[in-house]
C-alpha cells in the first residue's frame, strides 16, 4: 500500500524552484502548506479528512526516523473509517523521548518491526496494529467501529487477538478485549457498527447481519443490515445514499428505497429504521427496536439496562 509522497520538504523544493516561485505558486492555489516546513503540490482539498491526510504526511515528512504515524492519523493513511476521529493532532508512536505540541501526540511505545509499514512514503503503524491501538483509546462504541472498518478492509481477525494477548499491561486493553468479543467485519459502515454497539450497549438482543430476504416461494426479496429471527428486519440510513451521489437524483433513491421496504413487508416481516439522530438518543432508540421486537414476538425480549 506504498505511493509517492504527495507532500515534500519546502527546503528541498525552494532549491529546485526559488523561494519566490514557491510564494507564487501558493498565492496562485496549486501548492499548499500542510505542515511547517512541508508542502503539498496541489490545492487545499475541500474534504476534511484528505486535508487531515496531508497534514500527517507532512508531520511525519520533517518529523524525523524516530517516530511512526500511529492511532487516528495512522487510520486516516490507510483509510480506515471511524467514528467521531479526532483530527486536531497527528500521533505518533516513538520509543524516543521527544516534545509533543499542541498539534502533536506522542505515544511513547517501542514498536515490533512486524508492526510497522510504509505508506505515502512515511513509516506508519500496520493496520491491525493501528486499529487495535484505537480501539485501546477509545470508547467502546468507537472501538466496535474501528475494529469492525479493519476487519471489512482484510485485517485478519488473528492478528488482532495477538495484539489483544500482547497487550496485557496496556492502557485500555480491557476496552479492546471487550470490543474485539462482538466485532464483525460484515457491518459494511460506521453507522452500522455504532448501531450494534449501541445496541450491545442497551441490552438489545444481538441482529443477524447482512440479512437475505426471501419470499413464500424462496425467491430473493431484498438484504437487511440486520434481522432479527426471521421476522424484523433493521435498517440504519445513512444520509449518503439519499443524497444523489450515485448517479441517480435523491428522490428516486427515496422512491427506490419505499418500494424495496414494501416488498419486505409483503414476506410478513417488521421493517424498524433508524438514522443519525436516532442514535444519538440512546432511550429513544432503544425503544424504537424494543417496539419491533415486542410486535413480531421476538424472544427473549431486550432486558432493562
Amino acid at each position: 500500500m506504498t505511493s509517492d509522497n504527495p507532500v515534500v520538504r519546502r527546503s528541498a523544493l525552494s532549491t529546485v524552484l526559488g523561494n519566490e516561485e514557491l510564494k507564487l505558486r501558493q498565492d496562485e492555489g496549486t501548492l499548499t502548506s500542510v505542515w511547517r516546513g512541508a508542502v503539498h503540490l496541489g490545492p487545499t482539498p475541500d474534504d476534511a479528512t484528505e486535508k487531515y491526510r496531508l497534514t500527517v504526511i507532512g508531520a511525519a515528512t520533517v518529523g524525523g526516523e524516530q517516530r511512526v504515524v500511529s492511532h487516528q492519523s495512522a487510520a486516516a493513511l490507510h483509510g480506515i473509517p471511524l467514528l467521531r476521529p479526532d483530527l486536531t493532532k497527528v500521533h505518533f508512536t516513538t520509543a524516543k523521548t521527544g516534545r509533543a505540541g499542541a498539534k502533536i501526540h506522542l505515544h511513547r511505545h517501542k514498536l515490533l518491526p512486524e508492526h510497522v509499514t510504509v505508506v505515502d512514503g512515511v513509516r506508519v503503524t500496520t493496520p491491525a496494529r493501528t486499529v487495535a491501538d484505537i480501539a485501546r483509546r477509545g470508547t467502546f462504541e468507537q472501538a466496535v467501529c474501528c475494529l469492525d472498518s479493519g476487519l471489512r478492509l482484510g485485517v485478519d481477525a488473528a492478528d488482532l487477538g495477538e495484539l489483544a494477548a500482547s497487550a496485557t499491561r496496556m492502557k485500555g486493553v480491557a476496552c479492546l478485549r471487550r470490543a474485539l468479543a462482538v466485532a464483525d467485519g460484515r457491518s459494511e459502515s460506521v453507522g452500522e457498527s455504532f448501531s450494534r454497539a449501541t445496541m450491545r450497549t442497551l441490552g438489545i438482543p444481538p441482529p443477524d447481519l447482512q440479512v437475505t430476504v426471501l419470499d413464500d416461494a424462496g425467491r430473493f426479496v431484498a438484504r437487511g443490515d440486520f434481522g432479527w429471527e426471521d421476522k424484523v428486519i433493521g435498517e440504519f440510513d445513512g444520509r449518503v445514499k439519499y443524497s444523489g451521489q450515485f448517479g441517480t437524483s435523491a428522490s428516486e433513491t427515496v422512491f427506490a428505497e419505499k418500494r424495496r421496504e414494501d416488498a419486505i413487508r409483503r414476506t410478513g416481516r417488521i421493517v424498524v429504521r433508524w438514522t443519525w439522530d436516532d442514535l444519538l438518543k440512546p432511550m429513544h432508540f432503544r425503544k424504537l427496536i424494543l417496539d419491533a421486537l415486542l410486535d413480531a414476538k421476538v424472544f427473549p425480549a431486550p432486558t432493562e439496562s
